[in-house]
């Protein structure tokens, strides 16, 4: 929702600064159309690089489940291990 809301401002910008340009009808459709299409490959762009890139905070929230698990401060005694 919010891409698409910043997609529209950049095409109004777009459009209004070509027209303040003094740039005909279809110039400053095609430029509309070419920001449009600009902006949505970049955002799957972004989109795919983020899903490729390894998730640091995911790796390190799955540190601190294994921590919890077995954490390391802890020693398991064993049978030969008491402190009797």
């Amino acid at each position: 929702m919010v891409f698409a809301a910043f997609l529209l401002v950049a095409m109004i910008a777009v459009g209004a600064w070509s027209l303040a340009d003094g740039a005909g009808f279809a110039t400053v459709a095609l430029r509309v159309v070419v920001t449009a299409v600009v902006l949505q490959v970049g955002y799957f762009v972004m989109l795919m690089v983020f899903a490729y890139l390894p998730n640091a905070s995911a790796r390190s929230d799955t540190s601190r489940a294994q921590k919890k698990r077995c954490p390391s401060s802890q020693s398991v005694q064993g049978a030969n291990d008491s402190p009797h």
